[in-house]
């Protein structure tokens, strides 16, 4: 399914991105 890949790639993306920009952290994820 197409869809979940691109799911899985734009997490993979947050996630390196968190990563890079560690303040990301600490700015509420959810709201």
């Amino acid at each position: 399914m197409q869809l979940q890949k691109d799911i899985r790639k734009l997490e993979r993306i947050q996630m390196t991105a968190t990563k890079m920009v560690p303040e990301i952290k600490d700015l509420p994820y959810k709201e």
